[in-house]
């Protein structure tokens, strides 16, 4: 994690484009080439979008224009503001975290500030990094960090909103379910033999009735809604039950377990990528790539963590001839092309695109980027430290038909 060397109270420049880039989205995202970025995008910056057919000819001593016309179109990226604002007690922190630096007998109680100033940063850099790298790709109604007002539609959203994505349902990897027993959080299916504890199911249908997620939100706010469209890791409870352990669209409560309300005895579907299909999911994908992704450096195929971790087991296991085969690192690569692991990339969805056609914005020099590490006891003798990160991003997508999208969906 970054560890910053503290002269001043406010921060840019230099030091606010390593903060903006290493939390706007993950670090890695940016620095494997996964996306094209602007990095000074005050209010709009117009993408613009240019195609047509080659005919080749019988060649002729004078010009002859082929006859066809260039599609000329465009795309926007508006970037949107939003801040993060956070206040530490420092005559708090002094009896725990600070005093453990300090050998005993030491009256050097009160010299901490640049120490707590790091503090600050180191604790809620990766924080803010997964936030903005979900809000990002999933958009604002996706993620439960998000609270500012503006709309912000996420990369993905807007893939699988475009008619011009070759975007595929993952119709594959569907299975029926019969019930949800709220109380325990049991699904009841014909069978459990595909899935392993651990996997990740989406719940992309619900024939009739519903099953409420009552789990407190990532600032203690009591759940309300469906589970419909949720994701989550479940457990093998018996030959025909799963149990829904967490839901992994709560980003920081990865450890606490779901709770619900309401039986649903209707049944519905689910779809999952796991060490029982991720061999011909993978296929599929790679089948259906656009004709030019197998010999473009600059093309990506994107895949979850859960998804990789799914087929470096089964990579192991199909290492049968080996010794210790599931000890062996696995590479992330199929049929020559590498797979790019994205930590925090919704639940079972793969994505396959060249750098140049995902486009994120910001502004590295806008007075909306601001990053602020304040002591008050200096100005207002109060013994606290504030800190406000302001930010700006936006994404979007061109040439929409050189993508390919694998999602789920009813």
């Amino acid at each position: 994690m970054a560890k910053f060397a503290f002269t001043t109270n406010t921060y840019a420049g230099e030091e606010l484009e390593g903060f903006v880039a290493s939390t706007l989205l993950e670090s890695d995202t940016i620095d494997r080439g996964l996306v094209t970025v602007h990095e000074n995008v005050k209010k709009r910056a117009v993408i613009k979008i240019v195609d047509d057919a080659v005919k080749l000819q019988t060649p002729a001593a004078l010009f002859n224009d082929q006859g066809t016309t260039a599609a000329q179109d465009e795309k926007y990226l508006d970037p949107v503001a939003m801040e993060f604002m956070k206040q530490e007690d420092w005559s708090g922190l002094i009896a725990s975290w600070e005093a453990r630096k300090l050998a005993p007998g030491e009256l050097r109680n009160y010299d901490g500030t640049v120490d707590l100033s790091e503090f600050m940063i180191n604790r809620y850099l990766g924080k803010l990094r997964i936030a903005y790298d979900r809000l990002f790709w999933r958009g604002k109604a996706n993620v439960q960090e998000a609270t500012f007002a503006a709309t912000y539609t996420g990369l993905i959203p807007k893939l699988i909103a475009g008619s011009d994505v070759s975007s595929t349902k993952l119709s594959d990897t569907t299975y029926a379910f019969s019930a949800i027993t709220a109380a325990t959080g049991i699904m009841t299916l014909v069978s459990t033999a595909a899935f392993r504890s651990g996997d990740v199911i989406n719940i992309t249908t619900l024939s009739t009735g519903t099953t409420t997620e009552t789990t407190p939100d990532i600032f203690g706010v009591a759940g309300s809604g469906s589970v419909l469209n949720q994701s989550y890791i479940v457990t093998v409870a018996s030959a025909t039950t799963l149990k829904l352990v967490r839901n992994i669209n709560r980003a920081q409560t990865d450890r606490v377990n779901a709770t619900f309300a309401t039986n649903n005895t209707g049944g519905g579907t689910i779809q999952y990528i796991n060490v029982s299909n991720v061999a011909t999911v993978l296929s599929n994908v790679w089948a259906q790539l656009d004709y030019t992704a197998y010999t473009d450096p600059d093309f990506n195929v994107m895949i979850p963590a859960h998804v990789a971790r799914a087929y470096a087991t089964k990579q192991g296991e199909l290492g049968v001839n080996q010794v210790g085969s599931l000890a062996i690192p696995k590479q992330m690569d199929y049929n020559g092309m590498k797979l790019q692991i994205m930590n925090h990339f919704p639940a079972n969805t793969i994505l396959g695109a060249n750098k140049m056609n995902l486009h994120f914005a910001t502004d590295l020099t806008s007075d909306v980027n601001n990053l602020s590490v304040i002591n008050l006891k200096e100005t207002t003798g109060d013994k606290v430290v504030r800190m406000t990160a302001g930010m700006s991003s936006d994404g979007n997508y061109v040439n929409g038909g050189e993508i390919t999208l694998f999602y789920p969906s009813a």
